[in-house]
């Protein structure tokens, strides 16, 4: 087993994960400069109240608590990172780079029977409506479920489960198929150690895979890739010729199987597996 420290490190710092499609990244920081290069969301979705309909209050001490913290998206390929303060500002970061920054405020809209419902509404630093979510009636919040629809879908950190690392697990029960939503990887053992594939399908005509090429830790219980780790996009045209975009071959990731059975994925490039649960299906 190769880089047993460096594999520590990343067990340390990264085992926070949730529910399939829950995020569990690290911690991002909150007081980003609004002046930064950022990419910037402006549209109102259609499931938030309208600017025109909200009557806004600014938060007061305690107002924001059941809010205030990290969370990740949940069902989500490219999954977002939101830190809250307890001031009510607030940082959006994008998996692929760039962040958003706003502020919270306290928004009363009126129902069809005059009934009122009252909402978190994110500004973005423009002032324009990036999301609201309904106040909740009770206590501190581990899920966020924004709009009516409950799209976007985030997952509070501190929230989130620890793998476990108990003598149980052997190398051979990672080998297999293991499945979350439209993500599957396969894990196979050969003469030189393991091969885990992983495959998302984003569409029909688009699927995004990672390989890595791994060792068995037999401290950890874990399956470990520290160089070598492949990403590339397939993508078809409407003949069904193959074209292959490759990004990076020098990836690093690591497999742990927890306590609940699930196998979990840590990518250390781009974070993509945080928080999903992979249950064994062949």
């Amino acid at each position: 087993m190769k880089k047993k420290t460096v594999l520590a490190t990343i067990l340390c710092t990264h085992f926070a994960v949730a529910g399939c499609g829950n995020a569990g990244q690290a911690d991002a920081d909150a007081g980003g400069n609004s002046g930064a290069d950022v990419h910037v969301e402006t549209e109102v979705p259609v499931d938030v109240p309208d600017d025109s309909e909200l009557e806004s209050q600014p938060l007061a001490e305690g107002d924001i608590a059941a809010l205030v913290g990290t969370w990740y998206e949940a069902d989500a390929l490219d999954s977002r990172t939101l830190v809250i303060d307890e001031d009510g500002a607030f940082t959006l970061e994008y998996a692929g780079g760039g962040a958003l920054y706003g502020t919270i405020e306290i928004t009363t809209e009126i129902n069809p029977d005059d009934t009122e419902s009252y909402w978190y509404t994110f500004y973005d630093q423009e002032g324009e409506i990036w999301e609201s979510v309904c106040i909740p009636d009770e206590g501190i919040q581990d899920d966020m479920y924004f709009g009516q629809g409950g799209d976007p879908h985030f997952v509070r950190a501190e929230d989130v489960s620890m793998p476990s690392f108990t003598s149980d697990i052997v190398s051979s029960d990672y080998t297999g198929v293991w499945q979350c939503d439209r993500c599957s990887i396969t894990v196979t053992e050969g003469a030189d150690g393991f091969l885990c594939e992983v495959s998302w399908a984003s569409s029909a005509s688009e699927t995004t895979e990672w390989e890595y090429y791994c060792d068995y830790d037999d401290i950890f219980h874990s399956l470990v890739c520290d160089e070598g780790g492949v990403n590339r996009d397939l993508v078809y045209d409407e003949d069904g010729n193959e074209e292959i975009f490759e990004y990076y071959n020098d990836g690093t990731a690591s497999f742990v199987i927890n306590e609940d059975g699930y196998l979990i994925w840590f990518d250390d490039v781009e974070d993509y597996g945080n928080g999903m649960e992979f249950e064994k299906i062949g």
